[in-house]
């Protein structure tokens, strides 16, 4: 387990509210409602020691994906939202790891973030809203090449 400190404590101390959305399809999680511990399991936060700390304090802020959409459409998103990829669901847009076995279909996998997108874009969050898509790398703490300089500005 990762014991570095997660975005989420940042957030927490300053007030903003945040929350994790997982699509459970094509998991062991089966629901409504869902069970936070399972949830937790699609996540990447699950790796870290923080992890313990959501599920005891803040179960309500791991959600599945449906809950974002309800969201999305009723303007009730927290200031922070993280999508997780729906890699078991396979709508993911990463190509698959294996050479063998169930290939991820890319396009089904854009079909879902242009769906994600749409439900932000369609509902009463837009006008304040920001949609920050990564590929591939889920960020710093996992990069293997240490960042280029940039110019000065």
């Amino acid at each position: 387990m990762l014991t570095a400190t997660p975005i989420f404590t940042a957030l927490k101390d300053a007030g903003c509210s945040w929350k994790i959305y997982v699509n459970p399809q094509g998991t062991s999680c089966s629901g409504p409602p869902y069970d936070p511990s399972c949830l937790m399991n699609l996540t990447y936060l699950k790796n870290f020691t923080y992890s313990q700390t959501v599920l005891q304090k803040y179960p309500q802020n791991i959600a599945p994906i449906s809950q974002y959409l309800t969201d999305a459409q009723n303007g009730t998103l927290p200031q922070v939202a993280q999508i997780e990829p729906a890699t078991a669901a396979g709508l993911d847009e990463h190509p698959s790891v294996a050479e063998t076995g169930d290939m991820t279909n890319v396009q089904q996998g854009a079909q879902y973030v242009s769906s994600l997108i749409n439900a932000l874009m369609q509902g009463a969050s837009w006008k304040d809203s920001v949609f920050i898509l990564t590929f591939d790398e889920n960020g710093g703490h996992y990069d293997h090449v240490t960042p280029q300089p940039t110019v000065s500005p």
